[in-house]
């Protein structure tokens, strides 16, 4: 028998880095896309609140009794109250979505690392996550964060569409994966 020493192929140090890059452009793309949605809102509720001013010191130069300009105060405050309903506070709900995750007993750890979040103005959040190199039973982890975010009120239609298996060099299994769900939108 003729034994061949074949060196093992370590992993291309270039591909991590070119993901790791990917990563941080699409988790800069999705604050930068949030902060604009933020700041779109901050400028609407801004002017609405100037309509509101201008109306109300028009109404006080007018005389009692006068609907329009009532009507038109009580016209603004309800589009004031609509897009306050509306908007999310995006930072409350992503440490809502960290605090739900299951942490590992003795040390603390989060069972699955979190690495993207993605979501919308009408509540639907899809995050991308990993399980933790070394565990034990991965395929278990991600049943007990789908168990987690399915006992929380806030969130609505948990669902995990794909699992993808990879290896790690030192053989350990690895699993990729995406959350979805709907936040249900309450007041913080």
């Amino acid at each position: 028998m003729i034994e061949t020493n074949i060196p093992q192929s370590q992993p291309n140090r270039a591909w991590f880095m070119v993901v790791g890059l990917l990563a941080f452009l699409f988790v800069g793309g999705f604050s930068l896309y949030f902060q604009s949605q933020n700041s779109s809102l901050s400028t609407r509720l801004n002017n609405l609140e100037a309509q509101k001013k201008e109306l109300l010191q028009n109404a006080k130069k007018e005389e009692p009794g006068v609907p329009s300009s009532a009507v038109s105060v009580l016209s603004i405050k309800m589009k004031l109250a609509q897009i306050e309903k509306q908007q999310l506070e995006w930072s409350k709900i992503i440490e809502k979505i960290n605090n739900t995750m299951p942490k590992i007993k003795e040390t603390g750890e989060s069972i699955v690392n979190f690495r993207s979040y993605n979501g919308s103005e009408d509540g639907k959040f899809s995050v991308s996550a990993t399980t933790r190199k070394g565990a034990s039973e991965p395929y278990a982890d991600i049943a007990a964060l789908i168990r987690a975010f399915n006992a929380e009120d806030v969130f609505q239609n948990v669902f995990v569409p794909s699992i993808n298996k990879s290896l790690t060099p030192e053989g350990d299994t690895v699993l990729s994966f995406s959350i979805n769900f709907n936040f249900k939108k309450q007041t913080f």
